[in-house]
Formats: structure tokens, sequence, C-alpha cells
């Protein structure tokens, strides 16, 4: 009767172990240092032949993660020494394919008939791990939309406020006959100015998503360098700086590319360039053509860009404290991502005090 009931014990758990095809359960004797059992879904969750396990007395150990191995060696002492009876835990191992899966071991330690045993499972739970970096990446994305629309908010808060209250202030005098040019001049100027915001923040949210609008066709690079610098012309003589351009007066080059976007790009490298130039300095802009790229390049005498702040300089609403209050701090990130979206590089050279050098290939 004994026997019977042991035969059926072995019946129903082998049936158990026959049902766990995404666990490997296993025996070691600690005290002959061998596996006396494997289960056959050895194959199924690891890619090895539960024969690979009972040839090798070092299998297990020799199949987890490298990173993960002194944490096995630590759980295993404890076993051997009685501080633990029972452990679990999430380690990685190396599949047959060269693959690494994400396990879940659970192991039991008892004696019987003078051999010390552990009898194991460990698990597949590599989707749940996928799972979890699925849903990290999703909360992560969540949070830096949250951020980006908290960016915007504070940007829009911030910088609309002064050509609002300039439009404010000019509807109050409109009344006045001989302040009428100046007010409307006024009030253009700031709608202007709010227009080129909404711009940005459009622009920053394309590029933000990898969706910003590209149209290509032929355009003059030459032609862009000379039209940006005869819209800076003013300002750059409002503020006191010598602006010129310098390029191959026989070179012709077709691009093809979406020049409004390119020529945004360079708008605003100048814009960047004459904000951080004293009055009595230069900005020039420079056109660069090989056999492989077309290289524009903005080259200032002004303040230069700090070591610690050469890597920021393209990051989204990143300034410099002094120049915070002049714009949105967006306009290198969109000329980045411009750039990027054309297949070229954008780069800064800069020396504290000595100015710097903003420039961007395009491939021909």
């Amino acid at each position: 009767m004994p026997q019977q009931s042991n035969q059926a014990a072995e019946r129903r758990f082998q049936r158990l172990v026959e049902t766990l095809d995404h666990a490997v359960v296993w025996e070691f004797d600690d005290t002959t240092q061998r596996y006396t059992f494997v289960s056959e879904h050895s194959k199924l969750v690891l890619g090895y032949e539960a024969e690979d396990w009972l040839s090798d007395s070092n299998f297990f150990e020799a199949r987890v993660h490298p990173d993960d191995l002194a944490r096995i060696h630590e759980a295993f002492a404890k076993l051997r020494r009685k501080e633990l009876v029972d452990l679990r835990l999430e380690h990685r191992c190396c599949r047959a394919d060269g693959t690494m899966v994400w396990v879940h071991s659970g192991v039991h330690c008892e004696e019987e008939q003078g051999h010390v045993l552990f009898r194991g499972v460990t698990i597949d739970i590599d989707y749940l791990k996928q799972a979890e970096q699925r849903e990290r990446i999703a909360r992560t994305e969540a949070e830096r939309a949250a951020m980006a629309r908290d960016e915007v908010l504070a940007v829009v808060a911030h910088d609309l406020r002064n050509p609002l209250n300039t439009i404010q202030l000019a509807c109050e005098t409109l009344d006045r006959p001989e302040l009428l040019a100046r007010n409307v001049q006024l009030i253009r100027r700031a709608v202007k100015q709010m227009q080129g915001l909404i711009d940005d923040l459009v622009d920053a949210a394309s590029i933000r998503a990898s969706r910003l609008r590209i149209t290509p066709s032929d355009f003059d690079p030459v032609k862009v360098i000379a039209d940006t610098a005869e819209d800076f012309a003013g300002d750059a003589a409002e503020r006191g700086i010598a602006l010129a351009i310098e390029h191959d007066q026989t070179a012709t080059v077709k691009l093809n590319g979406d020049g409004r976007r390119v020529t945004q790009a360079l708008s605003n490298l100048v814009n960047n360039a004459l904000k951080f130039t004293d009055r009595g300095g230069s900005v020039t802009l420079r056109l660069k053509v090989d056999e492989l790229h077309v290289r524009f390049e903005v080259v200032d005498s002004g303040r230069g860009i700090a070591p610690q702040d050469i890597d920021k300089v393209f990051e989204r609403a990143w300034q410099s404290d002094e120049t915070a209050h002049l714009g949105s701090g967006m306009g290198l990130y969109i000329a980045k991502g411009i750039v990027d979206a054309h297949g070229g590089e954008i780069q800064v050279v800069s020396v504290l005090g000595q100015g710097s050098v903003f420039s961007f290939y395009l491939p021909r």
C-alpha cells in the first residue's frame, strides 16, 4: 500500500512538472555535487537538453549572467549555512542561442538520508520584464509630455506677456492722432513677435514628436545667405554690429531640401549671434562648398559660451542667464531639428570672451 501511494505521488508530480512548460524543475544534490533531476522543459526555457544539466555540476551557475552571479553565490551560501531554507530571486540566464532571458528561481533546501538537496524551479519571466520595460517607457514618455506641456505653458505665460502689454498700451492711446502711426507700428511689431513665438512652439513640438514637415525642392544656398543677411541688416545696424557675408562668388550649386526651413535654421543662428554680440562687434555669414557637402557658418565676435554650457546649447528651451529675457530659447533647438531632418549635422565651437562659430552642413 505505501508503495502504491508513492507511485501515485510520483505520477502526480510528473504530471505537474509536464504542465510547467515555462519552467525548469530541477534537483541538485549538494553533497555529491551533481544534478539528480531536470525536467524536459529545459529545452523550451533555456534551449538546453536535460542531459546537459545532468552531465555538468556547474551548469546552472555557468549560464547565469555575470552581473547576477554574485547574488546567486551569496544566496546559495546562505542556504548552505542554514541561514535560509527557501530563496526567491530574479536574474538573467544565457540561452543556448546566446540571448539573455529573465527568469525567477525559487529554491528549497532540505536534508534527506544524509544528503543536502536543493530543489528548484526556474521560471521564464522574460515576457513580464518586457511588459515592465514597456510600462516604464510609457510612463517616462508621459512624464516627458507633461514636462513639455508645462514648458510650453511657462513660455507662453512669460513671453506673450510683453507683446500683449505693448498692444494694450498702444490701444489705450489710439485716440490720440499724433501717436497713431507709432502705435500702429508697435502693434504690428508685437503681433509679429507673438506670431514668431507661436511658430516656434509649433516647430518645437513637431521636432519633439519627430513630425517636422520638410518640403524638398532645389534651392540656391548662395541666395539663402544673401537673403538672410538682408533680413537682419536693419537689426544689426540698430545694434551697431557689422554684418557681412563671405562665399565663393563663382560657386554655383543647387541643394535639394526645404529652402524655407534651411533659411529658418540659418536665421535662428544669426539671431542668436546678434543677441550675444555687443555693439561694435561683428557677425559674418559664410558659405563653403565641397564635393560632398555645403556648409553654412555664422561667426560672431561675441561673448562666447562657457565650456560647461557647450553641450546644452541645442537643448530645448536652454538659454544663458544674461539673455533669458530676450526670447523663447528655442531657436537653436529648432535649428538642430531642421538640420537633422535634412540628414545634416550642426556644430558649435566657442571660446569664452572671444566669440563663437555655429555651423551646419547639408549633404549635396
